[in-house]
């Protein structure tokens, strides 16, 4: 496989997201472990495409991916650059959805036979009126200057250090609340419940990770939603409650009764 992100996932420098999100699911697909078993090629390229879908799917990610900066003037960069200017964030860029993790429990006989699986959850969604800020009119944060950036200045003997932190008042985003939003009531999140259906592969171990992208937390200012990742629990049938016959059907078989 090509050493670039893009030639891992088999596409151009210009690919828009949706052609990078078609190529990441079917290489995916084609390299994932439960159908190349005991293959440490597939293993490898399946890892390999996970990595670059996640730095090419976020948009920040991507930008720095294809314009590395220069170490010394990374370093400059960290030090407030050449005029001991912190640099400001943008509190528009695109920012990608937070990932949701869940245990799924799942019978025992799904996990023999295949199938599906739907489960059910709650989770604290950016409020998308408001963009996860919790306000409807925001204005530049008069204790950073709309920098993000709280900095300050000591002493260690004959040597003046700086160090900076985010801004405490305003969280580093550098726009602090006007008027707080009112669909979320100045939370910035709402509560949404969601079902969601997926394939049990058959045969699939107890602990088994699925990862699920773009199914998590809804991205804010356009940035790609995170994913739902889960990991599966085996649900064993209840031993008193079974008849002599599936006893039976059950002996013999890799997980037990």
């Amino acid at each position: 496989m090509n050493k670039t992100y893009y030639g891992v996932l088999g596409v151009d420098n210009n690919a828009s997201p949706e052609e990078l999100k078609k190529a990441y699911r079917t290489l995916s697909m084609k390299y994932h472990p439960d159908r190349n078993p005991n293959d440490p090629e597939a293993e490898d390229a399946f890892k390999k495409v996970n990595e670059a879908y996640s730095v090419l799917s976020n948009p920040n990610k991507r930008q720095q991916y294809d314009n590395p900066m220069d170490p010394f003037m990374e370093m400059m960069q960290g030090w407030g650059g050449m005029a001991g200017r912190q640099q400001r964030p943008d509190p528009n860029a695109p920012r990608r959805g937070s990932d949701i993790k869940y245990i799924a429990g799942v019978p025992l006989y799904k996990t023999i036979l295949g199938g599906k699986h739907t489960i059910k959850f709650g989770f604290q969604d950016p409020c998308g009126e408001c963009n996860g800020s919790g306000a409807s009119e925001l204005r530049t944060c008069a204790s950073c200057n709309g920098s993000g950036v709280f900095a300050s200045m000591q002493n260690r003997g004959n040597i003046r250090v700086m160090s900076s932190a985010p801004c405490p008042k305003c969280h580093g985003r550098g726009q602090e609340a006007v008027k707080k939003c009112e669909h979320c009531d100045g939370s910035g999140f709402k509560v949404v419940n969601k079902e969601f259906t997926f394939d049990v592969p058959i045969g699939i171990p107890d602990g088994q990770i699925i990862p699920f992208a773009n199914e998590g937390c809804s991205g804010i200012n356009g940035g790609p939603p995170g994913a739902l990742v889960i990991r599966l629990q085996i649900v064993m049938p209840d031993v008193n409650k079974m008849t002599d016959k599936q006893k039976e059907m059950l002996k013999g078989l890799p997980y037990g009764v």
